[in-house]
């Protein structure tokens, strides 16, 4: 049995990003999983454009894949804020179900990210994805970081490697493999490719893991969700290192 995992998508007047990070997703080769679009009350039609997307109307230009139109429309259930306390992601529509949570103000990251943490805790998954709308996935990305966090049940959290989109023209350049803390070097943290190069991805032991792609392991970790006094920024990195510490709440 493939543990479940609750996938969650932050949009922002970002809908183009969010369709082609979802056209990724619905590659993918785990078969367990759900989808979490959460809106932070965007200005540009984004929910129009993630409707017309999901109705097969709309279709992803993409250099990292391309566009399957037999696998839409896609069966999805939308709420509005004031419906939140009743959504339940156990009872779906399909066998990977897909969420649209509309805020009503934005609440930036942490908290954006917290409401649909909270809604996705509802039915007990094995496991909290978190995922940059402006990410594209592999589709064996999932198979790996499930399996790396089943076999040792120390492991709280994992992340993949993280490559830049196009850095002049190449997309095999790591930008994050995981990360460092040095509080006596200013800023006090650091992408491990930033400090040496040279570092070649594998299963690294680290400080903390971008929260652009990081998975959260439910059953062992007791912080769930990120710190919202933090509205944008570093809200990763507190809550790994908080782990790392043995804070509880």
């Amino acid at each position: 049995m493939n543990p479940k995992v609750k996938i969650i998508i932050l949009n922002w007047n970002g809908w183009e990003d969010t369709i082609e990070c979802l056209e990724s997703l619905y590659l993918i080769d785990y078969p367990n999983f759900d989808v979490l679009i959460v809106d932070n009350d965007s200005k540009d039609d984004s929910i129009d454009k993630i409707h017309m997307y999901l109705d097969g109307k709309l279709e992803v230009e993409s250099k990292f894949l391309s566009y399957n139109p037999d696998n839409k429309p896609f069966k999805y259930l939308e709420y509005s804020e004031d419906r939140y306390p009743q959504v339940d992601t156990s009872e779906g529509v399909d066998a990977k179900n897909l969420y649209i949570l509309k805020n009503n103000e934005n609440y930036g990251f942490a908290e954006g990210n917290n409401i649909a943490i909270k809604i996705a805790l509802r039915s007990n998954p094995d496991y909290i994805m978190l995922l940059n709308n402006d990410t594209v996935v592999e589709h064996d990305f999932l198979n790996k970081l499930v399996d790396v966090a089943e076999e040792d049940d120390e492991v709280g959290v994992v992340g993949p490697v993280i490559y830049y989109y196009d850095l002049e023209g190449r997309t095999d350049v790591p930008s994050n493999i995981c990360g460092i803390v040095n509080i006596k070097h200013y800023p006090g943290y650091y992408d491990i490719v930033d400090k040496d190069p040279t570092v070649k991805p594998g299963n690294l032991e680290c400080d903390w893991v971008s929260g652009a792609a990081m998975m959260i392991k439910t059953r062992e970790v007791p912080i769930k969700y990120l710190n919202n006094q933090l509205f944008f920024g570093n809200e990763d990195i507190d809550m790994c290192i908080n782990l790392k510490k043995g804070v509880t709440k």
